[in-house]
């Protein structure tokens, strides 16, 4: 989308020097390219995992104040049958709230603790680890404080996050082990 963008804007600058020919000022040339290298440098391309989603109104057309941003990060799963098993973990945020679905290795979303919380171990770039609290609702792991997200605006590396179930549930053994990406986010969220 991003090069398309700047190949109209190059197509147009070019078009409009050939079309002007020799009988334009040379002034007014100059603030047409100039104008169009504005809007180029403008342009910013934004390398990520995350991308962003709009909702659509009942015809079809975008709603600009309604976006989300949706990702999705392979992991590992151990629980009392399985070590480090494939996992999916499908993220979403969505009025700066992070709601977070596990997958298993058969691609079933996990049943989680509804109404239960957890704290993830969340290690950041400094090597320090964290504990940030989540909320489960609906089989999602729900950032309700918004410290997750905070966390990931001020990284520049991968969140490192393991949530061990059993602390929520003496019976589960589950423990889900994953990365964040957070490149890119600052600009996809402003």
């Amino acid at each position: 989308m991003n090069r398309f963008l700047l190949l109209v804007l190059s197509a147009g600058l070019a078009s409009t020097i050939v079309s002007c020919g020799n009988s334009v000022d040379k002034k007014t040339q100059t603030n047409e390219e100039s104008k169009i290298d504005t809007i180029v440098r403008e342009v910013k391309i934004v390398k990520s995992d995350w991308k962003k989603v709009y909702a659509l109104d009942e015809f079809g057309d975008k709603i600009e104040s309604k976006d989300t941003l949706n990702a999705q990060f392979a992991g590992t799963m151990t629980n009392s049958v399985e070590t480090g098993s494939s996992l999916n973990i499908k993220m979403q945020i969505k009025d700066s709230i992070i709601y977070a679905m596990f997958y298993d290795y058969s691609d079933l979303e996990d049943e989680l603790p509804n109404g239960k919380s957890l704290n993830l171990k969340v290690k950041i770039e400094n090597g320090e680890v964290l504990q940030v609290k989540q909320y489960f609702s609906n089989n999602r792991m729900i950032d309700k404080d918004k410290t997750l997200l905070k966390l990931m605006l001020a990284q520049e590396t991968p969140l490192k996050v393991i949530a061990d179930m059993s602390k929520v549930n003496s019976y589960e053994s589950t423990v889900y082990r994953y990365d964040i990406s957070t490149a890119g986010i600052k600009d996809l969220l402003k």
